[in-house]
């Protein structure tokens, strides 16, 4: 079964805040799979989508906080994907 097919499971349950013990853990980047894999299918609750995105800003560098040290190959994609989808979730209208 493919890793995104094991988080549908947890998310079909209801169980995201379950799935997100795994975004504790920091090596390969796990923390990171599981933050994008919580957002891009599960359902989280506003606090949990808050943490979540505080993950991915975390590898960011546009969105991290200031002195963080990022790894900038991780970074690039993570600073696109959030400018995305900070543009999905707050379309600009021109009327």
């Amino acid at each position: 079964m493919k890793i995104i097919g094991i988080a549908q499971r947890y998310f079909e349950g209801g169980r995201e805040a379950e799935f997100f013990q795994l975004a504790q853990e920091g090596h390969y980047f796990i923390n990171l799979w599981a933050a994008h894999m919580l957002i891009e299918y599960g359902k989280p609750t506003p606090e949990l989508q808050a943490k979540v995105l505080d993950i991915i800003k975390f590898h960011s560098a546009t969105y991290c906080t200031p002195g963080n040290t990022v790894n900038r190959v991780v970074a690039q994609p993570e600073d696109q994907w959030l400018d995305d989808y900070y543009k999905r979730k707050n379309p600009v209208s021109c009327n």
